[in-house]
């Protein structure tokens, strides 16, 4: 398993988790494509022979680069309004 660098596309951001107990995640939400989703799954058989997988790894992915979690209750809309306002599209 080898992989060059690959481009990977941003769409957007998103925000989960459970607001109540304050464990928000703000995230940039990434494009899928082919190439990733293959990686992923090549990953997966890898790492599968070497410790116990989760729910989480085998499940439909939403690709997502993870920014800020847990306590940034007073930050969150900062965080939010900076990732409103950045223009990348790529890396």
């Amino acid at each position: 398993m080898k992989y060059d660098l690959m481009t990977i596309k941003f769409s957007g951001f998103t925000s989960f988790g459970n607001w109540l107990r304050g464990n928000r995640v703000l995230a940039i939400k990434i494009e899928q494509s082919s190439k990733l989703e293959l990686l992923r799954i090549e990953l997966v058989a890898k790492l599968s022979v070497f410790c116990q997988l989760s729910k989480f790894d085998t499940r439909k992915w939403k690709p997502h680069a993870t920014v800020a979690f847990k306590d940034i209750d007073k930050k969150f809309g900062q965080i939010k309004k900076f990732l409103k306002n950045e223009n990348r599209s790529e890396i």
